[in-house]
């Protein structure tokens, strides 16, 4: 895709012996460089889609991040995590930030 390093799309069978049937899960994930500034930044991450499993509620987690890129071997940057239904668990969310 124009403007991304990398952008790909995954499509997985998933079959968790602990509960019973099977999930689909769906994979993105992404790498978008940037100049602001005069300073290289990256905007990157993955989000999952997890189908419900059996008595496990279906899941998304995503880990976007915004990095800058001090040196070509350095980058600083923050990333965001969303988990809900953390593990299959109903009502079990997680929201942070992740310096």
């Amino acid at each position: 895709m124009p403007g991304f390093d990398f952008f790909k799309v995954y499509a997985l069978y998933r079959d968790d012996e602990t509960a019973e049937g099977s999930a689909m899960q769906y994979t993105a994930a992404w790498n978008a460089p940037f100049r602001l500034g005069g300073a290289d930044f990256s905007f990157e991450g993955f989000i999952d889609v997890i189908t419900e499993e059996g008595d496990l509620a279906t899941q998304v987690l995503t880990q976007p991040q915004l990095v800058w890129h001090a040196t070509e071997h350095l980058g600083v940057g923050l990333e965001y995590q969303y988990w809900e239904n953390k593990f299959g668990l109903e009502h079990t969310d997680e929201s942070l930030p992740r310096p």
